[in-house]
């Protein structure tokens, strides 16, 4: 199991309806202008969360009316899960404000990009906007990485966990590592967006949001927003250290964050003719490892599974109307076990057996409870997927509408 790569197999994604009305515009899109300040507000928005986190304020979570266990949000930031022989480990660290940074990634290149002033006072939006367009050019005019580190974690966890080793032999390149570590949170700046638009690009967002190209990713780190050029973003999500409930707590207040700093831009000079400020580019810093080319075979070997595995997942986005959370609710069936029912049928409809899926238990209410899990597949649940799964029996023969006395007494007329 350890050999699985996290992308696919682990991670788990949201995406995002549009944050900004503003139309993704020429002018808005050289350079990187819109998918920046959109960054930057998601940025600034988990960073004030991440205040809270830090200083104790945020407010618990409640379920039924009962406080749930907060100790997982301090491992939310400036973390990353550790590759390594046999079995992965985490890392979460301490960070103080002055030395806060959040990883970049553009084209494959990675970047730390400073978010604090010397002081420890948060850069502006506008100042961070400008710090996240200097990524943008200084990316686009070195072109795709020849060897991206993102792609190697993409791969088998030995495989991966091998090259990290050979890798960090070297003194700077374990700096950084650490770096990549450290840095609060990730921010994936995608280079293209899908061919589709609206509504119809739904399903390929998606899809770059899940598992994106396997080239501008660090799958290892905790926490990832990912925005296109189009002003589209979404989130991924590294499971060692991140629940979907703390995330979804998270994004729930990011999100309207961002959308309200992204309003109050929206006619400000800073968005449509961007300042650079002085020392824009002074917190942006190019992470560089030395000795690529001794892993070029597994970072290959790595690429090819990926588009295998790419290949071998068949998605379809389905809007089901009429049916949300309180139509099923009126059936007197919480969405859940619903859910949960609908997907046992589907696997028994495919594969002509059934089997145990995945069913979230919180424990939460507890000191230190977490996201456990449960494989739900009971005897009442597999008799009803095998009996919807089972082919219909063929109708029973109807009586001939044009007499009610056959001439053939030994057997009813049949239509």
């Amino acid at each position: 199991m350890h050999t699985r790569p996290v992308v696919f197999f682990v991670s788990y994604f949201y995406s995002f309806k549009r944050l900004t009305t503003l139309p993704p515009s020429a002018p808005l899109l050289a350079g990187g202008r819109l998918q920046c300040a959109v960054a930057a507000a998601l940025v600034d928005a988990a960073l004030a969360f991440k205040a809270k986190v830090d200083a104790g304020t945020l407010e618990p979570d409640k379920v039924g009316g009962a406080a749930q266990c907060m100790s997982a949000y301090p491992f939310l930031f400036n973390s990353c899960r550790i590759a390594r022989p046999h079995a992965d480990t985490v890392a979460v660290h301490h960070v103080p404000p002055a030395e806060t940074c959040v990883l970049v990634a553009r084209r494959g290149r990675l970047y730390t990009v400073s978010t604090h002033h010397a002081g420890g006072a948060r850069l502006t939006l506008p100042e961070l906007a400008a710090a996240l367009c200097a990524v943008v050019r200084a990316a686009d005019a070195a072109g795709d990485a020849t060897l991206p580190l993102g792609a190697l974690t993409s791969g088998k966890r030995d495989a991966w966990a091998a090259a990290r080793q050979l890798l960090c032999q070297s003194a700077s390149n374990a700096q950084a590592f650490l770096a990549v570590e450290r840095a609060a949170l990730m921010v994936c700046l995608d280079s293209a967006c899908p061919a589709d638009v609206g509504e119809a690009g739904a399903g390929g967002r998606a899809r770059q949001m899940w598992h994106g190209d396997g080239v501008n990713r660090f799958y290892d780190k905790t926490l990832q927003f990912i925005v296109l050029p189009d002003g589209h973003a979404g989130f991924l999500g590294e499971h060692a250290l991140a629940d979907g409930a703390p995330t979804l707590r998270l994004c729930s207040e990011v999100i309207p964050a961002a959308r309200d700093a992204l309003a109050a831009a929206a006619d400000t000079a800073w968005l449509h003719e961007p300042v650079h400020p002085d020392g824009a580019t002074a917190g942006v810093s190019e992470i560089v490892l030395q000795g690529m080319e001794h892993v070029s075979a597994t970072l290959r070997a790595a690429r090819e599974a990926f588009e295998a595995e790419v290949a071998g997942h068949e998605t379809a986005r389905v809007a089901v109307k009429g049916l949300g959370s309180a139509a099923i609710k009126k059936l007197g069936v919480a969405p859940d076990p619903f859910c949960q029912l609908a997907m046992q049928l589907a696997f028994c409809r495919m594969h002509a057996r059934v089997a145990a899926t995945y069913e979230a238990c919180a424990t939460r209410r507890f000191l230190h409870g977490r996201t456990e899990t449960i494989r739900a597949c009971s005897i009442e649940s597999t008799r009803f997927a095998q009996a919807m799964a089972a082919p219909l029996p063929p109708a029973p023969p109807q009586a001939c509408l044009t007499c009610t006395v056959c001439a053939c007494l030994c057997r009813p007329c049949v239509i």
